[in-house]
């Protein structure tokens, strides 16, 4: 009798939860901003491999996709990271592996200028590598700016800008090391996206790509409802000597359902994996399921009460019947 109460409610739970397969909605794009991206920077990072004492010669495309001419002027930076987030810091740092900034050179001709709406300018850059540098990785960020379409009567002046990573490997004594700290998905959510977490550590002195990747089956389904096998953002760049906190989510997931998701993290050789049922179930419905089931089991105690209280009165009715 317990088994089959106990099949009840868990089937009363699965079918509630299904049903959101079937009430999904298409969750429609952000609405992007009214206000025009006047500039924009290509590509946004350059991978390099460069040897002691070598210049190296490269280019980057600064745009006008705006409706208004502006000038603009290019710099380098050091690039560093804040914490496991992974905040890009622009900022002057003594950090060994971002003083690539100081080796890089602009055609003084075209490092600054204007552009005319649609029209974009190559701008060239040298890497002058000192002999003397130790091996491993060095990063940069090449800023395109522009401070134009400020009010000229505003206190506060805005200044844009846009940046280019530089990853280098200078070649020597380089190693590679590290591993994934964390691989997790929750297996309950209140509400969209369905997300998985990871954790990943570089102990290297040279940039190391992870590769993580997010599989979505609904319950009871083999077709996948959100996979991104196929997308670039599936690529995690990590540099030396730091941790990366990377999530990936599913935010076209429905307000209610139950999903089989799968996280797949490989890294220097290493692959891990796992594999979790995710139930999506809103607060207010969780609260009326609870409120549900805990009428049904005290309807199903009471019933089991009433039962043995009617068979001791059977009981006791037959055997006054025997006695007479």
């Amino acid at each position: 009798m317990a088994v089959k109460y106990r099949k009840l409610i868990l089937g009363a739970f699965i079918a509630i939860c299904s049903l959101g397969v079937y009430l999904h909605q298409p969750v429609s794009a952000t609405e992007q901003s009214d206000k025009p991206i006047h500039m924009e920077i290509s590509p946004t990072k350059q991978k390099l491999k460069l040897e002691k004492g070598q210049s190296f010669v490269s280019s980057f495309k600064v745009r006008n996709i705006g409706t208004e001419k502006f000038s603009y002027n290019v710099s380098a930076a050091p690039y560093t990271v804040v914490d496991e987030n992974y905040e890009s810091n622009y900022k002057n740092s003594s950090n060994t592996y971002s003083q690539m900034a100081n080796w890089v050179t602009f055609d003084e001709k075209l490092k600054e200028g204007t552009l005319e709406p649609g029209a974009y300018v190559d701008v060239p850059f040298t890497i002058t590598v000192p002999k003397d540098v130790a091996s491993g990785g060095q990063y940069a960020a090449i800023m395109a700016k522009t401070s134009d379409g400020n009010n000229p009567d505003s206190i506060i002046k805005t200044v844009n800008s846009l940046a280019m990573i530089l990853y280098a490997d200078i070649a020597g004594n380089t190693r590679t090391g590290g591993s994934v700290i964390n691989n997790n998905i929750n297996s309950f959510v209140f509400q969209p996206p369905i997300s998985a977490i990871a954790t990943i550590e570089n102990t290297g002195n040279v940039e190391s790509t992870a590769t993580c990747i997010m599989k979505v089956w609904p319950l009871g389904s083999n077709e996948t409802v959100f996979n991104n096998e196929d997308s670039q953002g599936r690529f995690i760049d990590i540099i030396p000597e730091t941790r990366r906190f990377n999530v990936i989510s599913w935010n076209g997931a429905p307000s209610l359902g139950i999903f089989t998701v799968e996280q797949t993290i490989e890294f220097l050789g290493q692959t891990s994996t796992v594999k979790k049922l995710v139930i999506i179930c809103p607060l207010f419905l969780l609260i009326i399921f609870i409120v549900v089931i805990a009428a049904l089991i005290f309807w199903i105690i009471f019933r089991i009460v009433r039962r043995r209280k009617d068979k001791n009165i059977n009981q006791e009715h037959n055997e006054k019947e025997r006695r007479i």
